[in-house]
Order: structure tokens, then sequence, then C-alpha cells
């Protein structure tokens, strides 16, 4: 493996790691949101159709 090709100063380790941590949770946020979306209609059209 060429050593070159992995050089990288702690800074921009850094800032690697955070920009891949807050994507990931602004991944989650989103499945998140969507998830609760799709659970609220869902259950406000079943209590809907009981009228």
């Amino acid at each position: 493996m060429n050593n070159e090709f992995m050089v990288m100063d702690e800074e921009e380790l850094l800032d690697v790691d955070g920009g891949a941590v807050w994507l990931v949770v602004g991944g989650v946020l989103v499945c998140l949101g969507c998830f609760a979306l799709g659970a609220y209609n869902g259950y406000k059209d079943t209590k809907d159709q009981k009228k």
C-alpha cells in the first residue's frame, strides 16, 4: 500500500470525521422525520375513517 495516499494531518482528519458524523446525524434525523410523518398520517387516516 502506498503510504502517501492516506497522509493527513490531525486537522484534516477532524474535518473529515466531523463531516461524516454530521452526515450520519442528518440522515438519521431525516429518516426519523419521514417515519414520524408517515406514522402520523397513517394514524390520522385510520382515525378519520372511523367517523
